[in-house]
């Protein structure tokens, strides 16, 4: 008895041992880290790359040490010398766009450089995209190679956001949601605010790229009323009556505002100044949006499963079916593509402009809304029952997909490049700045 007692407590012993040492961060046997730095990520941006990992304390510990492949490279390169113990960021900067960045990071210990190091990679790039995350009441910024979730800011309405928008010129955020709420937050000093809209159910925003301000569409009120881009009533003051608008879309040439009348089954057209321009019939609209080269509007209907092209003078074109539901439409009018998002049909369809199909895009759960990026032509969708955003080439290949996002509804896609040679965006009180048109890139 005696000595199967004292085997037994070796037993214990030894086991309680092996658990300590696989607390140990630096033991690979350890189940959270694997004996690795622990939370390592590469969070892309614009020209530039941030590296983050969890703190350790150890006494064997000296610090890290940080290495670097880029794509077209045989082996990784250091990219810096010890750093020190407490270091938990750091800043990759003057990083080449459109270009993955692999890199390693090791502990380095007073007998050397470890053996175990965590990886990331990450491609920078000018794109920043804005979620409307209704489920969660966040908005949510992706990193622009969509692999990590970047930024989260809480929406302070009691419902949403439902819809987002981005101020080129200044960065600023405007989002909505149908329990009356306006938001605009700031980026650059991470302030947020609601404005005066005295809104009752405001749901789409449509943002004037030339003077930054935006248009709002309250279902409730059943108007759209117009702000300039610090959240002051602006001219021509509301549009209204209006059967539940739904949706907007702004032409960028001519200033001209489209607007979605869900319970009136219309869809109407005004001018910048509010003069209306013309209506059409549409049956159950849901959404719609602009051909910056054509400024035809292209409109969706869930309930009709189809899609329907009015003219630059609101006259019904085209009807295209072959749908299971779409809700969801952006366009590419410098490829001449209409890209649409088939919520019922689980997959997101290229139309030419003449309606033929270019290509289907499977296995998108729930496609919601999507944006397109007019310089590289791909298409960002989010995702409802995915809880995810998806990234397309213009060929229709997936090329990404962050996950996380519960209600991932309503996005927008923002261009730091405008912004990259100015001191940043002024305070929300401050004057708009002077109108900037965006400029063509390479590639």
């Amino acid at each position: 008895m005696l000595r199967r007692a004292l085997l037994l407590t070796l037993a214990l012993a030894l086991a309680g041992c092996s658990t300590r040492a696989r607390l140990n961060p630096f033991d690979p046997a350890n189940p959270g880290t694997g004996g690795r730095p622990a939370g390592f990520v590469a969070m892309a941006g614009y020209s530039a790359v941030t590296l983050r990992w969890q703190a350790v304390t150890n006494g064997d510990l000296l610090g890290y040490q940080v290495f670097r492949r880029l794509d077209g490279d045989s082996a990784f390169q250091e990219l810096t010398g010890l750093l020190p113990a407490r270091t938990t960021t750091l800043g990759d900067f003057g990083t080449a766009n459109g270009v993955a960045h692999h890199y390693r990071l090791y502990f380095v210990f007073t007998r050397g450089l470890g053996t175990l190091p965590a990886e990331d990679a990450a491609t920078p790039g000018p794109m920043r995209p804005w979620i409307a995350d209704y489920t969660t009441g966040q908005l949510v910024r992706l990193t622009p190679d969509s692999r990590h979730i970047a930024e989260s800011v809480g929406y302070p309405g009691a419902a949403g956001p439902s819809a987002v928008e981005v101020a080129p010129a200044s960065g600023r955020v405007w989002a909505c949601g149908p329990a009356g709420d306006v938001m605009i937050y700031d980026p650059a000093d991470g302030t947020t605010r609601l404005i005066g809209s005295g809104a009752s159910s405001p749901v789409a925003l449509a943002l004037d790229r030339q003077d930054g301000s935006v248009w709002v569409a309250d279902a409730g009120a059943g108007e759209v009323r117009h702000f300039d881009a610090n959240g002051a009533p602006a001219p021509p003051g509301a549009l209204a009556p209006l059967a539940t608008p739904l949706s907007l879309a702004l032409d960028p040439g001519d200033r001209s505002l489209w607007v979605v009348e869900a319970d009136g089954n219309r869809v109407r057209k005004y001018a910048a100044d509010g003069v209306p321009l013309g209506a059409a019939t549409v049956d159950a609209p849901s959404r719609v949006a602009v051909d910056a080269v054509t400024h035809e509007a292209w409109v969706t209907s869930l309930q009709g499963a189809r899609v329907v092209r009015l003219s630059r003078g609101v006259v019904p074109q085209d009807t295209v079916e072959g749908f299971g539901g779409p809700i969801g439409v952006a366009v590419d009018g410098e490829r001449g593509r209409v890209w649409v998002a088939d919520a019922a049909g689980d997959q997101v369809v290229a139309l030419r402009r003449d309606g033929s199909v270019e290509f289907r895009v499977g296995g998108q759960a729930q496609p919601r809304e999507l944006a397109v990026d007019p310089y590289s032509g791909e298409a960002w969708v989010t995702l409802a029952s995915a809880g995810a955003v998806s990234r397309l080439s213009p060929a229709g290949a997936e090329i990404g997909r962050t996950g996380g996002i519960a209600g991932a509804y309503a996005i927008a896609l923002d261009d730091a490049s405008l912004r990259a040679s100015t001191a940043g965006p002024a305070p929300l009180n401050a004057p708009p700045p002077p109108s900037s048109r965006p400029r063509r890139r390479a590639g």
